[in-house]
């Protein structure tokens, strides 16, 4: 360690113990600490380093996100290196001095939008809670709705049996109305092609126009006969 840091450490323990003695006479409504004029020393810086890395830990400072704590120390390490900074060049500290200004503004927006933030996600939060609370008890109701519909519904079956068999008898008729339509359909068809087969095959000199057409109605008729009995059999 050189001369001139043994001087400035027995000078700075000179107006240091001044400092004591002069503030033990007043109050604490009528002082004012001033910062010291004297500039630090390699020494200083270091031990300056480790008081601020021990007083993290100690105040168990939040590494990541907003911390009161972490940013109390931060600014009091930044105004210790303004001091610092000003002793040797009061134009750098000036400047030092500007920066901390906007770093602040802006920390303290930052603080405003994540208040803000939490707010609006916290109103979010409690919305979202009711409107699942609403629609449980929606469910629930409808549920209920369900249910007492079914039972009054089964009800009706016990009390009124005849109009729902009167319902599946309709039903059945209907299914048999729209065979009878296909089976006339079917049976159009073949007749129409029975009398083009008819009319297409040469006929003998002694049958007679009412001859063919007696054997034509035979064939329908027989034909109009068993559909129908087939249609009994699926019945």
């Amino acid at each position: 360690m050189s001369g001139r840091e043994n001087q400035q450490r027995k000078l700075k323990r000179r107006n240091n113990h001044r400092s004591t003695i002069l503030l033990s006479n007043f109050t604490h409504e009528n002082y004012v600490i001033l910062p010291s004029k004297i500039s630090l020393t390699r020494h200083d810086l270091f031990q300056l380093e480790d008081k601020f890395h021990f007083l993290l830990k100690n105040e168990q400072a939040l590494e990541i996100g907003l911390c009161s704590k972490r940013r109390r120390i931060y600014d009091n390490l930044f105004d210790e290196l303004i001091r610092i900074i000003t002793l040797e060049c009061t134009e750098r500290g000036l400047v030092l001095i500007r920066i901390k200004n906007e770093y602040k503004q802006l920390m303290n927006e930052y603080e405003t939008v994540y208040k803000s933030g939490m707010a609006y996600a916290m109103r979010c939060y409690l919305y979202k809670i009711q409107m699942k609370q609403d629609l449980e008890q929606k469910i629930d109701k409808l549920e209920n709705d369900i249910k007492q519909t079914k039972r009054e519904y089964q009800l009706e079956i016990e009390r009124e049996p005849s109009i729902y068999q009167e319902t599946d008898e309709s039903r059945m008729l209907k299914e048999y109305l729209i065979t009878m339509r296909t089976t006339n359909v079917n049976l159009r068809q073949e007749l129409e092609t029975r009398l083009t087969t008819l009319v297409s095959t040469p006929i003998n000199i002694g049958d007679t126009t009412n001859n063919v057409m007696e054997t034509v109605l035979h064939q329908y008729k027989k034909k109009t006969k068993n559909s129908k009995s087939l249609i009994r059999t699926n019945e």
